[in-house]
């Protein structure tokens, strides 16, 4: 019975968020002040080669036809008046179909403007409320302190754990990442991230 029960806590605290980091969100009013303008989101571009897939064409063995391309994506930021942030899971393109983005109506194309829409209508997409409020959703917050800029979020990987970005403000429309840390590594890795700004009406 103790092996059992010695058993289950440790499955208990292994499904818990792991963080070693003051939480931005523990804090009852994060800092948050002008630097940057808040009424759209900020977008990262990125280039990464990706394997896509032709619908209605077949290759060899009735297979869809494919090939590999250098695909124009983006990592999006979207900083909340409140002090949370939305982010894209890990950087998104214009050219990878599913029903979540077919509800947004934008014609598939592999350039910057085509990511950066479908990021816009993911922001405008109803959340549940059980996702909303999990702590992989709602532990997303960003503070600025004079020209710097610090955003910490969870990733999971069998657990949740705290990730961070530091960067510096530019100007009220654009700012750069050039630290990154997570707890599960233990490591700060040097990034050189630029996010422009793209104004846009958010409604949720």
């Amino acid at each position: 019975m103790k092996r059992l029960i010695l058993l289950v806590l440790v499955i208990v605290f292994a499904c818990k968020s792991s963080d070693s980091r003051k939480l931005i969100y523990d804090r009852k009013t994060p800092n948050i002040n002008n630097k940057l303008k808040l009424d759209g989101f900020y977008y990262n571009e990125v280039e990464e080669k990706g394997r896509v897939f032709y619908n209605e064409e077949y290759g060899d063995g009735g297979i869809y036809k494919s090939e590999v391309i250098l695909l124009k994506k983006i990592r999006g930021v979207y900083l909340s008046k409140d002090g949370s942030i939305r982010l894209s899971d890990g950087p998104m393109s214009g050219v990878y179909k599913s029903d979540y983005l077919d509800k947004c109506g934008i014609d598939y194309n592999n350039n910057t403007e085509t990511a950066i829409a479908f990021f816009g209508c993911s922001l405008n997409t109803p959340i549940s409320e059980s996702f909303k409020n999990h702590e992989y959703f709602s532990k997303r917050h960003y503070e600025i302190y004079g020209d710097s800029i610090k955003i910490q979020y969870y990733f999971t990987n069998h657990s949740f754990y705290l990730a961070e970005k530091k960067g510096i403000i530019l100007n009220d429309t654009t700012f750069k990442f050039v630290e990154y840390y997570d707890n599960k590594t233990k490591k700060i890795k040097i990034i050189d991230e630029l996010y422009k700004f793209k104004g846009f009406k958010v409604k949720n």
